[in-house]
């Protein structure tokens, strides 16, 4: 949904910590931002199956739900542009 603004606190894997992240939307355009306490986060964009540019991060696979997107630098916001 364009303009939709997203805050969620997930613990991390190994359970140490609450990591805060932050979802935008402005038009074709996701942006992702963390607080740096997770590392090695994927996310997984449902009901995708292309994208156009990803900022800091990459297109690791096709998975059944959609993409998984690796993020390179928790501590840096992750854009993806959507294509359908």
């Amino acid at each position: 949904l364009d303009g939709a603004n997203l805050t969620v606190r997930l613990t991390t894997s190994d359970r140490s910590d609450v990591a805060t992240f932050k979802c935008r939307r402005e038009g074709d355009r996701v942006t992702l931002e963390a607080d740096g306490r997770a590392s090695h986060v994927r996310v997984c964009l449902r009901s995708h199956r292309a994208v156009g540019k990803v900022t800091n991060g990459r297109v690791e696979r096709e998975v059944a739900e959609g993409l998984m997107v690796e993020w390179a630098d928790v501590t840096k916001p992750l854009q993806i542009a959507l294509s359908d």
